[in-house]
């Protein structure tokens, strides 16, 4: 059995969460600015945020694809 995290990566547009009627707790929502070219970015939910980012989501990195035996590894620069 495979115990690493899982996440399921889904694109919108800027309207996406309204549309759902989600709003964010922390942080801000995405943007037009966002796109393809400009820095990414990621909305994660409070479960994720507390599992693996114990000191707040704002301003950390997620690489996607890097493992440790502990897990997924963030970068908080």
């Amino acid at each position: 059995v495979d115990s690493r995290p899982q996440a399921e990566v889904i694109y919108g547009s800027p309207s996406y969460l309204d549309v759902l009627r989600v709003t964010p707790v922390l942080g801000r929502v995405f943007t037009s600015a966002d796109t393809e070219t400009s820095e990414a970015v990621a909305i994660v939910d409070e479960s994720f945020a507390r599992r693996h980012l114990p000191g707040g989501p704002i301003g950390r990195r997620i690489r996607e694809g890097q493992y440790t035996q502990e897990g997924l590894v963030f970068d908080s620069s």
